[in-house]
């Protein structure tokens, strides 16, 4: 009991919270994003050419990968190139067994970009998700989004407000069409673990949500599906209910789930840092959503796909009550080297 309520301590803390509102609209990625093959743990990186290297030559290539068919080689359109053409080979040698298996096999190609950074002194290939072609006139149209009886939120559920349950809700929505409401899947946290209050709770803050989320609508639409994520707070104004602030690196990573059974390798001082990054805890529902705060450095990306996928191994209330908080700390000049450890 001790420990529990020591790890909780740790990542919860006073906070003025809100009442009720869509706190955060989130474009998610796209399925040609989701379904691109290799998967992006088995993608790798192109070979930084050896020349270029011994010379102390770095490089970029910006590149729009076009796929026609969910089978054949995407044709590769070069944005950006900083460096000679042999960084550029080395990464259209890389992409060429690139593929996007969902794509429909229509008319309309997807296009998606790709940044690679070459850097000789560590002789390391950096690279950031893809993306969208389309990405700024996709999340563009998040701006339109209205709902038909012109509130901009729910009202907090009274049988839940009176028992004073609180809770974070995630629904994600995909847009088909500008005049239709959007296909709504709700993510409650709750899980087999949760005590009764907690399923309850979770029950009486997502109900009203399938009705409220079928007034949406978006105008602008265009294009293709397009998915968002909104996450509804339900939090009684001055109660302790979400991260703590001024959480560091040092007191989150202690507490994710299975840490010690995990090779890590991170060198932050390759990383630009000291950075900061922001992590909405959205597990085990969705990946977390983590960001660089400030500058952008693609060197970061393992860093991040990790943290996006980390869980954190605290007592169920807990993880309610920091499901769909969002955090930010900060990354210091420092390396982490972990192997698994044997069990004492």
């Amino acid at each position: 009991m001790r420990c529990a309520a020591a790890m909780a301590a740790a990542v919860l803390g006073l906070a003025l919270a809100v009442p009720a509102a869509a706190q955060q609209v989130t474009l998610e990625p796209s399925a040609a994003v989701l379904c691109l093959t290799p998967a992006a743990a088995e993608r790798g990186a192109p070979e930084y050419p050896f020349v270029a290297f011994k010379r102390g030559q770095t490089g970029r290539v910006k590149v729009a990968l076009t796929f026609t068919t969910p089978q054949t080689r995407p044709a590769v359109d070069v944005v950006l190139q900083e460096g000679g053409d042999e960084f550029v080979d080395a990464v259209k040698q890389h992409v060429r067994d690139f593929r996007v298996p969902c794509h429909d096999g229509g008319e309309t190609p997807v296009k998606l970009v790709f940044d690679f950074v070459f850097r000789a002194d560590d002789r390391q290939v950096h690279w950031s998700p893809p993306v969208d072609a389309d990405h700024a006139q996709r999340k563009a149209q998040l701006a339109c989004i209205v709902h038909q009886s012109g509130e901009k939120a729910p009202a907090y559920p009274r049988e839940a407000l009176r028992n004073e349950m609180q809770g974070r809700v995630l629904v994600r929505l995909r847009y088909e069409a500008p005049d239709q409401p959007p296909v709504a899947e709700i993510l409650p946290r709750p899980d087999v673990d949760a005590g009764p209050r907690a399923q309850r709770a979770a029950g009486l803050l997502s109900r009203p949500l399938v009705d409220w989320v079928a007034g949406y609508r978006m105008p602008c639409y265009q294009g293709k599906p397009l998915t968002t994520t909104v996450t509804f707070v339900y939090v009684i104004e001055g109660s302790a209910y979400g991260f703590k602030p001024g959480l560091t690196l040092g007191t989150l990573l202690p507490l994710v789930r299975d840490i010690r059974k995990q090779t890590l390798d991170f060198d932050f001082t390759r990383m630009g840092c000291p950075f900061d990054v922001s992590l909405q805890y959205r597990r085990p529902s969705l990946l977390n959503l983590v960001g660089e705060v400030g500058s952008q450095d693609p060197a970061r990306r393992p860093f991040l796909d990790w943290l996006a996928r980390a869980d954190f191994d605290l007592p169920s209330d807990t993880l309610n009550s920091i499901y769909g908080d969002t955090t930010t700390f900060a990354v210091p000049c420092l390396k982490i080297k972990l192997q698994p450890q044997e069990p004492a």
